[in-house]
């Protein structure tokens, strides 16, 4: 096989704000880069086949119990490294990308709106997924990218948890 003329990238990161009840401010990370998955790349690879790419993308919180790691072979059905927080009060993850979502420009997409979850309990993230299935707790569909928050970032009942996605593709020699 020849070495490739330009290296495809997938990237992107997480603006994160955290808010009391009555919405207050009591924290932000401006950035936090995500790693994309290896299942994540196979899905977009064998888009080109012609095999159904996911329609809709969702977010998921990374619970600090039990937290050891994030790793490139993650799956849903299988990332020993972390559990998903599941002490929120969504019904189902919040919805980051789907067909009513504004376009890419610049090789780069956003969610047109923030990601948000309601605590309805004590608990710590640790960091952030993607996934295709909205089912919180959920252990199908194709996981896109997870990120390790820099510093956890505990809430209480009532506070929110906002999260803006940002991916880029990009090519280079």
């Amino acid at each position: 096989m020849t070495k490739p003329f330009d290296n495809l990238r997938f990237g992107g990161g997480f603006y994160i704000e955290r808010r009391s009840p009555g919405g207050v401010l009591l924290g932000k990370r401006s950035f936090v880069p995500n790693r994309v998955m290896n299942a994540a790349m196979n899905a977009i690879l064998e888009a080109f086949r012609g095999t159904a790419f996911p329609s809709a993308w969702y977010c998921g919180l990374i619970s600090s119990t039990s937290f050891s790691a994030i790793a490139a072979a993650d799956t849903m059905a299988s990332h020993a490294g972390w559990t998903e927080l599941t002490g929120i009060s969504n019904a189902t993850r919040p919805l980051i990308f789907d067909s009513t979502s504004p376009a890419s420009a610049s090789q780069q997409i956003t969610n047109s709106a923030a990601a948000v979850f309601t605590a309805n309990a004590v608990g710590t993230v640790k960091g952030i997924f993607i996934a295709s299935n909205n089912t919180i707790g959920g252990t199908t569909g194709t996981l896109w990218a997870a990120s390790q928050l820099t510093a956890d970032q505990q809430f209480s009942s009532g506070e929110t948890v906002s999260i803006t996605y940002v991916l880029q593709a990009s090519s280079g020699a």
